[in-house]
């Protein structure tokens, strides 16, 4: 029977130290927020943000010199094209490639400029490019018709 009354006593223990253990703490006082802190925060967003706008940019002038550097190639395929022409598609072509040349340049100038675009400028400068990118891409295709 002491043993019995020992095993409960155990058990009765053991149940008694987990209810005890399972208190609820009450929640901590939070710290109060300083408007340095606050600055400090708006600081550094907006550092990540003009760092992040600056990636953007730099990945957006790499695409755009990489797709300009891809219609010159283009161009200069053509002008090759354009020496063995029959005098009939030579006058059609002439055209054709200065139009291209025009839009070259103008994609080439507007790439100097997005260097030093930000803000609403830089969004209205890529619009420039994206369209002087497809005027070029689609002149080869007029071109080899």
């Amino acid at each position: 029977m002491n043993r019995l009354a020992l095993i409960i006593g155990v058990v009765f223990l053991a149940v008694t130290a987990l209810a005890c253990g399972k208190k609820e703490e009450p929640p901590q006082a939070q710290k109060p927020v300083t408007a340095k802190e606050v600055q400090q925060q708006a600081k550094e967003t907006l550092d990540t943000l003009k760092a992040y706008t600056e990636q953007q940019k730099a990945e957006y002038q790499k695409k755009a010199a990489d797709q300009l550097a891809e219609a010159q190639k283009q161009l200069e395929g053509l002008k090759d094209q354009f020496d063995k022409a029959s005098p009939e598609v030579k006058a059609r072509l002439e055209k054709e490639m200065a139009e291209a040349g025009q839009n070259l340049d103008s994609l080439q100038k507007n790439l100097g400029d997005l260097k030093t675009a930000t803000g609403k400028a830089l969004e209205e400068m890529k619009g420039s490019v994206n369209k002087a990118l497809e005027d070029l891409q689609k002149s080869p295709e007029k071109e080899s018709k």
